[in-house]
């Protein structure tokens, strides 16, 4: 008789098969539930991960709603000071020369054009940020070059207002999906920021194929922009020179509003400068 048949003859081989069985199932369930476990466990993780993730994003944004809110109080509330202070002489002035009520309805119409021009920003801003991905891909096709043809046109009266020379220096003709309109609006904050801050003597305006792409540059040869700005340049609110921004009637929310047009259109806005050797803005689409 060989060994597995007086095995299996043995008393004890039933014992034996079913503490094997036994034990394979033991260890097939102890598998099943360490994987089990294992893959709760990585869920866990990835829930944790997720909740501390979103509750990050929270507080992102409720800084940026806080942020917005307080630079938005603010905003407003320098025109108004003015406002009211200038109504306040009005009512009181019965003594106020022809010239002071002047300087004071100068003031009121300044002011109420400054809070207009910020609305009309937030308004584009909110705009812009809640176009659905089915508006974007509604986007026709459209000649870029007529595009820079009708800015630079619009421009050209304003820029010989201001003695500075307006040149359109490239324009190829590029055709890309976008909404002509606001690429429009956004090289119109490009070349009016040009006009008001740079102290340019010249800007010009320019368009090429590159990599696929279009690029829209503005380019001037004004003071140019520390180094140190150039990262926040395009954050809501954000100006270099504050004084001066009000003084113009800036909103501080028109770079904001070209970062938003370049990224509704899948593309990117970015800045070149140096102190004393102008800026150069390029949109990307």
């Amino acid at each position: 008789m060989t060994l597995t048949a007086s095995f299996f003859n043995s008393p004890s081989a039933p014992g034996f098969i079913l503490a094997a069985a036994i034990g394979a199932v033991t260890a097939a369930v102890i598998y099943h539930f360490f994987r089990r476990t294992k893959a709760r466990f990585a869920q866990l993780v990835s829930e944790r991960d997720t909740k501390e993730k979103l509750i990050e994003e929270m507080r992102k944004l409720e800084k940026f709603r806080r942020d917005f809110i307080s630079n938005l109080t603010h905003e407003i509330r320098t025109p108004l000071t003015g406002i009211l202070g200038a109504v306040d002489l009005l009512e009181d002035g019965e003594n106020l020369s022809d010239s002071d009520r002047k300087a004071m309805l100068a003031i009121l119409k300044n002011e109420s054009v400054r809070l207009d021009k910020l609305a009309q920003d937030i308004l584009a801003l909110a705009r812009i940020e809640h176009t659905s991905d089915e508006a974007k891909r509604a986007f026709a096709v459209c000649n870029l070059a007529d595009v820079l043809k009708n800015v630079f046109t619009l421009m050209k009266p304003k820029a010989a207002t201001a003695g500075v020379g307006l040149v359109l220096l490239k324009n190829e003709n590029v055709k890309a999906a976008c909404d002509a309109a606001l690429i429009e609006e956004a090289l119109l904050n490009l070349m009016e920021n040009a006009l008001k801050y740079s102290g340019s003597r010249t800007i010009e305006l320019s368009l090429e194929a590159t990599g696929g792409r279009a690029k829209i540059t503005v380019a001037d040869n004004g003071v140019g922009i520390e180094k140190k700005h150039l990262p926040r340049l395009f954050e809501r609110f954000y100006r270099v020179d504050k004084a001066r921004s009000r003084e113009k009637g800036g909103t501080g929310l028109g770079l904001a509003i070209v970062k938003h047009i370049a990224q509704l259109h899948g593309g990117e806005v970015s800045v070149a400068s140096s102190p004393g050797e102008g800026c150069v803005f390029s949109i990307i689409i």
